[in-house]
């Protein structure tokens, strides 16, 4: 795999390898770029992005793992150690839940019975207001100052097995909502939102919809590894927001089949903490 550079600049990046997961990274998104001198796909210098909602647009993992917390019968999953990274979400408001090193919840949990994961699933799922008090990610209001060189935007997002299901209304109420006030004044930006099942792997449905773009958002190396072993075509980025469970992607990628030029790079997609907050929030304070 050739890793080609088709931006100078973007939203502060750094470019990912197997150690580019340190502590000092987490931070907002301070810089947007400023130019396109690119040629893009759709040959106007200007990108058609795809973008994955969760972890990417909005933080959710840090709401749903708090009201599971709650569930009586799911107490026990909640150990010392979970809870640890939890409790910092109090210090640091947001964006505790995503340092963990799995990225599935359920198995980072450890939660394994049937009934135990119905209940968890239940919390999000069915929950047809689960986005409405929730804030856009650094990266959504970084989003804003780079319209200029966009083209399109489709957000691509996995919603369970069920498009339907409540949580999927509450998501595609809040996409809409703060889209139509980022594009207000862009109607010539094309925007779309495409709900799939986890059935339906993101890479195939990009080939099969024939969605072309050279930038591709998104926090799960699964999909990621997709895409780039799927699309039929090269030269686009792959902008990673960097979390803990993510932190190998580099490794994965290098480690897949796909001969296509492309470059990885990972961005800050936190609350613009200082190294020492973060460590305040995350190491336990001992009273004398």
């Amino acid at each position: 795999m050739e890793i080609k550079n088709i931006t100078e600049e973007l939203f502060k990046l750094k470019q990912l390898d197997e150690n580019s997961f340190q502590l000092d990274m987490r931070g907002a998104v301070d810089s947007i770029l400023k130019s396109a001198e690119t040629h893009t796909v759709n040959g106007n210098n200007r990108y058609s992005i795809v973008i994955d909602c969760d972890e990417v647009l909005v933080n959710i993992c840090d709401k749903w793992l708090t009201k599971a917390s709650h569930i009586p019968e799911l107490e026990q999953y909640f150990t010392p150690e979970v809870m640890d990274t939890m409790n910092a979400c109090g210090k640091l408001k947001l964006y505790s839940t995503i340092w963990r090193e799995t990225y599935y919840m359920l198995e980072w949990l450890g939660i394994t019975d049937p009934d135990h994961i119905k209940l968890f699933n239940d919390v999000y799922f069915l929950d047809a207001e689960f986005y409405d008090d929730l804030v856009p990610s650094p990266f959504f209001n970084s989003l804003g100052s780079i319209l200029d060189v966009v083209a399109s935007l489709d957000i691509l997002t996995m919603c369970g097995d069920d498009t339907t299901l409540p949580c999927n209304v509450s998501k595609g109420r809040w996409l809409h909502k703060y889209f139509a006030e980022l594009l207000t004044n862009r109607p010539d930006i094309e925007f779309k939102v495409h709900f799939i099942t986890e059935a339906m792997p993101k890479g195939q449905y990009l080939k099969e919809k024939k969605i072309n773009f050279n930038v591709y958002v998104e926090d799960s190396v699964k999909n990621i590894v997709n895409v780039v072993e799927t699309v039929e075509f090269d030269n686009f980025e792959i902008l990673v927001p960097l979390y803990g469970y993510n932190r190998k992607v580099g490794e994965a990628i290098k480690a897949s089949s796909s001969k296509l030029k492309f470059r990885v790079t990972g961005f800050h997609n936190t609350h613009d903490y200082t190294q020492q907050e973060v460590l305040d929030a995350f190491v336990p304070t001992t009273e004398e």
